[in-house]
């Protein structure tokens, strides 16, 4: 998942970028809150595969490491070198602050 995450310094804003961030393996019939900042309101990008299809879409890439859990800034911008990073699709999804809800099957 790729939220917009805005790092304070000073009086400024000082440094605002898309941050990557995953995996969570969530079993089938089970939920699972990947991202509990509820005061987050905007657009958030998704990208997953279930045991019949792939999550995904070509709104917008974002870096992601394929092999392990990760958060990555600048991810939508990173160049992506690393033999175990690539760029992944995402489908867009808006949400409205408080507890968003989705189903993915």
């Amino acid at each position: 998942m790729a939220s917009f995450a805005r790092k304070k310094g000073g009086r400024r804003s000082r440094h605002t970028d898309w941050v990557s961030q995953g995996w969570w393996k969530i079993a089938p019939g089970q939920r699972r809150t990947p991202w509990t900042n509820v005061a987050y309101t905007g657009d958030i990008y998704v990208h997953g595969r279930t045991a019949k299809r792939t999550i995904t879409s070509s709104d917008t890439l974002f870096c992601v490491d394929n092999t392990t859990s990760f958060k990555l800034g600048s991810a939508d911008k990173v160049a992506c070198k690393r033999k175990k990073f690539k760029k992944v699709g995402t489908a867009k999804m808006t949400t409205r602050g408080g507890m968003n809800t989705w189903n993915f099957h």
